[in-house]
């Protein structure tokens, strides 16, 4: 996906980009309950404990939710309306706002990355992502501790 937007922005691939966004399976790697099945509760409980402070010590300026269950967790917390709700291969490259100490990040809702028939996946959060960041966006920088 960033090799994608950096593509759309005519820039070249930086050293760090996979470290950059090696973050979206942190959830599944959360100890909950029952440690070997990804339930949505166990979602929810990571989510709840961890996704927020994580955020804030990272100053994101965007994010990818990666998969139906991280997906629904940033649409009921931002959306609140289920009525909309889909399944994520129809809501997949949808843009939702989510709330952090004031800040309102944008979230890109998508596909987990290895689903099948998904030729297009990296290019349509390519696209998402060119308009809603700048080009300085993707420049290095180093988190605050948490």
């Amino acid at each position: 996906m960033l090799k994608a937007t950096r593509e759309r922005w005519d820039q070249k691939s930086h050293k760090h980009d996979a470290l950059e966004l090696a973050f979206h399976s942190w959830v599944s790697r959360c100890p909950t309950d029952n440690p070997d099945r990804v339930t949505e509760q166990a979602v929810d409980q990571c989510s709840a404990r961890h996704l927020d402070g994580i955020l804030r010590a990272l100053s994101a300026r965007a994010i990818v939710a990666l998969g139906g269950s991280t997906a629904r967790y940033f649409w009921e917390r931002n959306v609140r309306d289920f009525t909309r709700w889909r399944s994520i291969e129809i809501l997949h490259g949808t843009t939702i706002r989510h709330e952090v100490e004031g800040r309102s990040i944008p979230v890109i809702l998508s596909v987990h990355p290895f689903q099948r028939d998904l030729a297009l996946h990296p290019e349509v959060v390519a696209r998402a992502l060119t308009q809603i960041l700048q080009p300085e966006d993707l420049e290095a920088s180093l988190p605050r501790a948490a």
